[in-house]
Parts: structure tokens; C-alpha cells; sequence
């Protein structure tokens, strides 16, 4: 059994280049809710920008999966900035502007990301360029604000201070964003 999930690439009937996410059974999503709700989610931000929601999900004897569309010519940030070391300062903003800009139909829906750290951010163009892109993936810890705070889990390192013990908001990606800047 497994404690935290593995990612496989497949292709489905149409030919189309698929990523699918498979958790073990003894994790903490054994829930129906949990996979009620990560749906509810991927229909509510289908065709927004920015952010990559699962195509499909369920759940077998022994494991669960999450489809999403494969992500061409993608790289995580967080292997940017392992390569990078520092950004120069109008890259830096720009990406965290691109960050934000993609958060904002979740957060107009009150939908948080709540795990949002730099492997959950992925960068496909040259940084030099306007036309750089920023694709959210792993939406598996959102929450929708009127959820209530407690016993959230998520990146430690990466999560409000007070994120145990408040009720879900947009500044818990905002603070995360934050993070993502000092890293």
C-alpha cells in the first residue's frame, strides 16, 4: 500500500495523452466525499485558465486515480528555482503575478487551492517572455470557504500559520504565494 501518491502517463480510446494520479487506499481520501467534491471542483473551474482540474477520478479495490490532460513542455517551479537559485526581480513578479491572476476565478467562487507550493505550480515558456504560462495542477486539498477551518491538511512549510484554526480563505493561497517569493 502506499502513503502518497504516483503519477503514470497514458493515453486514452481517442489517442489523447493523459496523466493520472494514483493515491493508495490507506491514505486519507478513502471518503466518496472527497471524490464528490474534487468533482465539484473540476465542473466549477472547467475552462479556466491557468489551472489544471481532473478530467475524471474514482476509485478501485485498491487505489484511487485522478485524469487530468498531460502538460507538454511544462517544468515545475519548484525545479526552476532549484536551477535558477533567484530570479531577477520583474521575472519574479511577473510569475507571481501569473500566480495570482490564474487563483482569481477559484477564488471568485471562494474555492482555495490550500496546498499551493512551488511542485504545485508549473511553468511552460521562457521566463524571459511575456507569454510565459503558469498551470496550477493538484487541486486535491481545495476547500470551498463556507468549509470551515480544523484539521486541513497540506505543506507545512508552505501553509498560513493560522490555517489549523481558521476557516478556508483566499488569503491562505495568497500567504502561500507570499511563501513561494522568499523561498
Amino acid at each position: 500500500t502506499w502513503t502518497y501518491s504516483e503519477e503514470f502517463e497514458a493515453d486514452d480510446e481517442l489517442g489523447r495523452r493523459l496523466a493520472v494520479k494514483v493515491t493508495g487506499i490507506e491514505t486519507s481520501h478513502e471518503s466518496s466525499d472527497y471524490w464528490r467534491h474534487l468533482a465539484t471542483i473540476g465542473k466549477s473551474l472547467a475552462g479556466a485558465p491557468g489551472l489544471a482540474l481532473p478530467l475524471d477520478s474514482g476509485k478501485t479495490d485498491s487505489y484511487f486515480y485522478e485524469v487530468y490532460d498531460y502538460i507538454l513542455d511544462a517544468q515545475s517551479l519548484d525545479s526552476l528555482i532549484e536551477s535558477e537559485a533567484t530570479f531577477e526581480p520583474l521575472i519574479a513578479i511577473r510569475l507571481l503575478a501569473k500566480i495570482a491572476r490564474a487563483l482569481l476565478p477559484a477564488h471568485d467562487l471562494s474555492i482555495v487551492h490550500a496546498d499551493l507550493k512551488p511542485s504545485n505550480i508549473l511553468v511552460r515558456g521562457d521566463l524571459d517572455s511575456e507569454d510565459c504560462e503558469i498551470i496550477i495542477i493538484h487541486f486535491g486539498y481545495a476547500e470551498v470557504d463556507e468549509s470551515g477551518g480544523g484539521g486541513r491538511i497540506g505543506t507545512p512549510k508552505y501553509m498560513h500559520p493560522m490555517d489549523s484554526l481558521s476557516s478556508a480563505g483566499p488569503f491562505i493561497d495568497i500567504y502561500s504565494i507570499d511563501r513561494k517569493s522568499v523561498v
